[in-house]
C-alpha cells in the first residue's frame, strides 16, 4: 500500500493510473535533436533558434556546441561513465578486459563496480578472500591500462556483522537476512578504512551503500541508520585517502508505504539526523520506471527524470547544502518477455531506450550541479531469452553485439573524453 508523499510529491493513489503514450513523441524529439546539432555544426547563427526550440528544465543554460571551432571544448561536467560487475559469478578474466575495452570505446571515463563487503571479509574482520581480492587486482590494473577511474559501491554486510537477529553464522552453515545493515556501522568504517588504504592508487571515489531507501535492499527503512553509517564511513575513508571522494545516498525512487516515507521524505531524513557533513557528493539513481526522460505525471513525480533531480537539489539547498549531484545509475530494459515486471511500462525497445538515454545525457548536460552520469549498465546480464527485466540493461547485448544505445552514448560522452583528465 502507498502512500501520499510530502512537499513535492503531492497526492499519490495507492493504483497507478496508465500514462500518456510518449514513446513515439520522445523518439521524434531524440531525432530532431540529432538533426539540429548537425545543423548548429555547420549554422553557428542557428543557435539562437535551437535555445528557443529546447527550453531548460530548470533554467540553467545547455552546451550549445561549437559553433564549428574545434578548439572549443564541450562542458567537462558531467562526466559520463557505465555500470559494470567485474566481481560477479560467472567470472572471466578475459570478459572483463572486453568489458573494459567496450566502456573505453563508448568514451566513458570512469565505471562503477560493486564491492560487496559479505564477499571480501566472509568469515571474520580482517581476513580478506584471496578470490575476491584476485578479481578486484586484475580489474583494477585493467581499467588503469585503459584511463578509465573507478568508483566503488561497497554495500552487503557478512553474517558476522549483520544486524540481522536470526542470524546464523557458523564454518559450514550460513543463514542470514541480507537486506539487514551492520549491527555497528564502526564495524563497517573500520573495513572500509583497510579497503582504502589498499586500493588508494586505483580507486578514487567511494559510494557508501546502494539504495538504502529501498525495502529489498536494506531491512526496517531508516533514514537515521544510514546517517550513522555515513558518519562512520566518512572521517575512515578520509584518514585512508584524504583525495578519496566520498558518495552518499545512492537513493532510488520509493513513493512509500504505512510505515516506510518516501526518498524525498528519507534524504531530508538523512539531514536531519546530522550526515550534512559526512559526505562529498549526493548520488542518486533517478530511473523513470521505463517512461521517457522528459515525461512527468503529477501523480508519479518521482519517476520524472527531468523533474525529480531538479526537486533534490531544491531539497539539498534547502539544508545549506551545495555540494554536487551523481547520477550513478540510469537506464532502461529492453526485456521482451518480462516476468518481474511490476508495471507494463517498464520494458521498452531497443530503440526507444536508445532515445530516451540521448536525451537523459542531454538533459543532464543543463545541470551545472550534475558532476557524473553512470549508466545502468554496459552489458546486459543474461541472454536475450531471459525474462528479467534486470537482466536487459546493457548498451551491449550479452554476446557483445552493440544495441542501438551504445551508439547513443557514444555520440555524446566520446567527444567529451578526449577533455577529462583523469590525473588527480
Amino acid at each position: 500500500m502507498r502512500r501520499a508523499g510530502e512537499e513535492a510529491i503531492g497526492d499519490i493513489p495507492s493504483q497507478r493510473p496508465p500514462p500518456p503514450n510518449v514513446k513515439e513523441a520522445e523518439t521524434t524529439k531524440i531525432r530532431a535533436w540529432v538533426l539540429i546539432s548537425a545543423v548548429v555544426a555547420f549554422c553557428p547563427g542557428c543557435a539562437k533558434w535551437t535555445q528557443q526550440t529546447f527550453a531548460t528544465v530548470d533554467g540553467t543554460a545547455p552546451w550549445r556546441g561549437t559553433g564549428g571551432n574545434t578548439e572549443t571544448q564541450p562542458p567537462l561536467r558531467p562526466r559520463f561513465g557505465v555500470n559494470i560487475h567485474p566481481l560477479h559469478e560467472p567470472y572471466n578474466a578475459q570478459r572483463v578486459e572486453q568489458l573494459l575495452d567496450a566502456a573505453r570505446t563508448l568514451g566513458a571515463s570512469l565505471v562503477r563496480i560493486d564491492i560487496p563487503w559479505a564477499w571480501v571479509e566472509t568469515s571474520k574482520a580482517g581476513k580478506w578472500e584471496s578470490k575476491t581480492i584476485a578479481r578486484l587486482d586484475s580489474f583494477l590494473a585493467q581499467a588503469a591500462v585503459r584511463d578509465i577511474e573507478v568508483l566503488a559501491t561497497v554495500m552487503a554486510s557478512p553474517c558476522w556483522a549483520s544486524a540481522d537477529p536470526a542470524k546464523m553464522c557458523t564454518p559450514g552453515f550460513v543463514h542470514y537476512d541480507q537486506r539487514y545493515p551492520p549491527k555497528e556501522a564502526n564495524t563497517y568504517a573500520d573495513f572500509l578504512a583497510d579497503l582504502v588504504k589498499h586500493y588508494k592508487d586505483h580507486i578514487h571515489y567511494w559510494e557508501v551503500w546502494n539504495e538504502p531507501n529501498l525495502p529489498l535492499v536494506w531491512h526496517q527503512l531508516d533514514a537515521g541508520t544510514y546517517a550513522a553509517l555515513l558518519r562512520a564511513a566518512y572521517p575512515a575513508i578520509k584518514a585512508a585517502d584524504p583525495e578519496a571522494v566520498v558518495l552518499g545516498g545512492a537513493l532510488a525512487p520509493w513513493y512509500g508505504s504505512a510505515d516506510e516515507v518516501n526518498m524525498l521524505a528519507y534524504l531530508h531524513g538523512i539531514y536531519d539526523a546530522g550526515a550534512e557533513n559526512f559526505f562529498d557528493a549526493l548520488s542518486i539513481h533517478p530511473y523513470t520506471d521505463g517512461h521517457a526522460p522528459s515525461w512527468y505525471n503529477p501523480r508519479w513525480p518521482l519517476h520524472s527524470y527531468s523533474r525529480v533531480v531538479p526537486t533534490i537539489r531544491k531539497i539539498m539547498r534547502e539544508h545549506g547544502d551545495h555540494r554536487p549531484i551523481w547520477i550513478t545509475e540510469i537506464g532502461w530494459t529492453t526485456v521482451t518477455k518480462c516476468n518481474d515486471c511490476w508495471t507494463p511500462w517498464l520494458p521498452t525497445t531497443e530503440a526507444n531506450q536508445a532515445a530516451y538515454l540521448g536525451q537523459a545525457l542531454m538533459i543532464a548536460q543543463r545541470w551545472d550541479y550534475v558532476d557524473a552520469v553512470l549508466v545502468y549498465e554496459l552489458v546486459d546480464a543474461n541472454t536475450r531469452e531471459s525474462p528479467s527485466f534486470d537482466d536487459h540493461f546493457g548498451l551491449l547485448r550479452h554476446d557483445l553485439s552493440l544495441k542501438p544505445s551504445h551508439r547513443a552514448f557514444q555520440d555524446i560522452a566520446l567527444p567529451r573524453k578526449a577533455y577529462i583528465s583523469t590525473t588527480r
